[in-house]
């Protein structure tokens, strides 16, 4: 009876070829410093019968040695996030960036989500990486902060200063400015920004970057500034946001002072304008132009204007981290920026319309 490859020993090979288990093993590690002739029979015995090295049992053995071990594993930890944001387009962006890396690298991803503040990550815990990429919903655990300082870790998508890793994240003060500026030239002077969770870093850096660009055009005014707190949970919201309380005021506004275009803090918040214009025969951009941030193809196929918007190049992000958390686990020496900015690009289709300037 044919024995199954990984029913095959050292022992079996050394057998087999009539060399010793001490140069089987060299072999097997990727010593090449050996005789041609019995390099090419431990190789050619090898190859015959099938026999597979069980890496398991191989990282335990060189643990117990006191050797590093490598896995060629990379963890992509999500904190204080369920297993519900697997579906998430924007996790699925991030992933995608980090899988192409390391399919060019060598390496293998292993995805967990933590949704307790006081967990170690299971990957890290049993030894199953050689270091983790770090993406939070709000500030990072301390007990992945203390893992850092003693293995490779990189965050993606989050501006937590306390946190002693190199970040890699997107540009949302340049997006924030970059999609005002982009309906300014549209013709619009009454921009409104509109955000629905006042408590998100990323938003907040949009709205300081609509600030900014506003404020350079001596255009700012907060009367159209409008923030709603709204707590996050470990879930992915299931429902668009209710904007009728900050629609309602905008309508309310006489005419020549309401926004003619309503800069919304990501493509989510834009749903909930959608639906209060449907609901209220009010059309985009007859009556509002609309602009989002995140790109979203889900939300294009819900409604009937294709929405203008802003990609924030999540997969870059993740693909730059992934390079980042390899060198670091290759060359432990290597000095790293803290924070490391992408920019994102403006992605124009049919909700924001141009307005004559006189």
């Amino acid at each position: 009876m044919e024995s199954h490859p990984n029913s095959i020993t050292i022992k079996d090979v050394a057998r087999e070829s009539g060399l010793s288990v001490g140069t089987i093993s060299r072999v097997i590690n990727g010593c090449t410093d050996l005789k041609e002739d019995t390099l090419k029979r431990a190789l050619e015995t090898i190859e015959k019968l099938g026999y597979k090295r069980h890496e398991s049992a191989h990282a335990l053995a060189l643990s117990k040695s006191g050797k590093t071990v490598r896995t060629n594993c990379i963890g992509v930890v999500f904190c204080e996030m369920s297993e519900d944001w697997m579906s998430n387009e924007i996790v699925s962006r991030y992933l995608a960036g980090l899988e192409r890396e390391c399919r060019n690298n060598g390496y293998h991803s292993i995805v967990e989500f933590v949704p307790s503040r006081e967990s170690i990550p299971r990957c890290v815990a049993d030894r199953k990486v050689d270091g983790i990429i770090v993406k939070s919903s709000s500030m990072i655990p301390d007990s992945v902060k203390e893992l850092a300082s003693s293995f490779p870790v990189v965050g993606v998508g989050m501006y937590d200063s306390s946190f002693n890793a190199p970040k890699v994240v997107p540009d949302n003060l340049l997006a924030g400015s970059e999609a005002c500026g982009y309906l300014w030239r549209k013709g619009h002077r009454r921009i409104a920004f509109i955000n629905s969770n006042a408590r998100h870093a990323m938003f907040q850096m949009r709205f300081k970057g609509y600030e900014m660009f506003m404020r350079s055009m001596d255009a700012f005014d907060q009367s159209l500034c409008f923030s709603i707190r709204q707590e996050g949970g470990i879930a992915p919201l299931s429902e668009l946001p209710d904007m009728s309380g900050v629609m309602d005021e905008i309508m309310k506004m006489p005419h020549d002072l309401r926004p003619t275009a309503l800069l919304c803090c990501n493509d989510w918040t834009c749903g909930g304008i959608y639906v209060y214009c449907r609901e209220n025969d009010l059309k985009i951009p007859e009556d509002f132009s609309v602009f989002g941030f995140d790109n979203s193809s889900a939300f294009s196929l819900q409604f009937g204007t294709p929405l203008s918007t802003y990609d924030m190049n999540l997969a870059a992000c993740s693909s730059l981290a992934a390079t980042i958390l390899i060198k670091r686990i290759e060359q432990a020496s290597c000095d790293f920026k803290d924070i490391n900015m992408l920019p994102g690009y403006l992605v124009e289709k049919k909700s924001v319309k141009e307005i004559a300037r006189i």
